[in-house]
């Protein structure tokens, strides 16, 4: 989902029986938003609430959630990772699986960015990251 459109967040389809984690993604989210160049910022116009008759307008970050669960049958489904990219400056994705790692996350602020809106087509491999029980970063 986009910051700011948490409502609006869009699924996948599911890999079932992947067992070695490895699934292969060929999927395209679209999110109409108004894009503003000179703030770097989305515009989103909603409705504060049902009763209201006119949108109002909000000025908000271009950053991108994404979220990487696991699709259990008989228990609830269990978190796997999340990366959370700034469209205007994100790390430019590795060439290949073996070559993302994290130190893509802790060393993001050193590595070359990427705007989403100045470069249309972007390819690549990002990593997706959780918190284990000492609060420590770890690969997913």
């Amino acid at each position: 989902w986009l910051k700011g459109q948490q409502e609006d967040k869009q699924d996948t389809d599911v890999h079932y029986h992947s067992l070695t984690g490895e699934g292969n993604f060929n999927w395209r989210f679209v999110y109409p938003f108004e894009y503003l160049m000179a703030e770097e910022k989305i515009v989103i116009s909603k409705k504060e609430s049902m009763f209201s008759w006119d949108e109002t307008e909000y000025k908000i970050p271009a950053r991108l959630t994404l979220q990487v669960w696991d699709a259990d049958h008989f228990s609830a489904d269990d978190f796997l990772g999340a990366i959370e990219l700034d469209l205007n400056r994100f790390p430019r994705g590795a060439k290949t699986a073996k070559q993302c790692s994290i130190d893509m996350v802790r060393k993001e602020q050193q590595l070359p960015t990427i705007s989403i809106f100045k470069q249309k087509r972007v390819k690549g491999w990002w990593p997706f990251v959780a918190r284990d029980e000492n609060d420590e970063m770890e690969l997913t």
